[in-house]
């Protein structure tokens, strides 16, 4: 979503009232929503380089004035597809039951990253990871959203590691860079193509590299 556009979550007025989104914001949302699915399928077909805007105007109906309307480049929507993912993480971590172990929010955390990194972006995540890196200065959002993320990421580790219930031989914040450097590795897309390993063997792995 562009950073100037409201989000579908509802906004508290001045007096505490709770105002739904209008019903354009919700077309907004939608219709933004359907350009970044697109470009997604067509990361996954076409690859970032050959993939066009009229690629993706057409894969939804839409002309190129109404896509600018949205997003200044091809450049912009892959870094809101990134700033999308993001923020789905950053909400699961955050709405987590905190009477539950540390431990096992923290293996649910990883499941769900994973399920999110092969599951929606599937191949298309090299492209992404090579984009948003040589573009992401472009969109300050998405670095302030890495922050957050990591500082919850590496919270729920420390609290891990209180328990006792995780490995104890690395700080919280080497634990988090490795697990996140695992899930990012987009070589595990070419094992998976190949049928060589799949994504439960990833999650085992993952929660191997995390317990006592």
């Amino acid at each position: 979503m562009s950073a100037d556009v409201k989000t579908e979550e509802s906004v508290k007025s001045a007096e505490g009232v709770v105002a739904r989104p209008s019903m354009k914001e919700r077309q907004r949302q939608l219709r933004e929503d359907a350009i970044l699915d697109a470009t997604l399928d067509l990361l996954k077909t076409k690859g970032y380089d050959s993939m066009t805007l009229e690629d993706i105007t057409e894969a939804i109906g839409i002309s190129r004035p109404t896509l600018y309307l949205h997003f200044k480049s091809k450049e912009d929507i892959v870094l809101h597809i990134s700033l999308r993912c993001r923020t789905q993480l950053l909400d699961f971590i955050q709405s987590q039951d905190k009477s539950r172990r540390a431990c096992d929010r923290l293996i649910d955390f990883c499941n769900f990253a994973l399920d999110i990194r092969f599951s929606e972006q599937g191949m298309a995540f090299g492209d992404l990871v090579k984009v948003v890196s040589s573009f992401e200065n472009e969109q300050p959002l998405l670095g302030q959203c890495e922050v957050q993320l990591m500082d919850e990421y590496v919270g729920l580790a420390a609290e891990a590691q209180a328990e006792g219930t995780v490995r104890a031989d690395m700080s919280p914040v080497m634990m988090s860079q490795v697990i996140v450097g695992f899930i990012k590795n987009y070589t595990l897309d070419g094992l998976i193509a190949d049928g060589r390993i799949t994504i439960d063997e990833i999650k085992e792995s993952a929660k191997k590299l995390l317990l006592v």
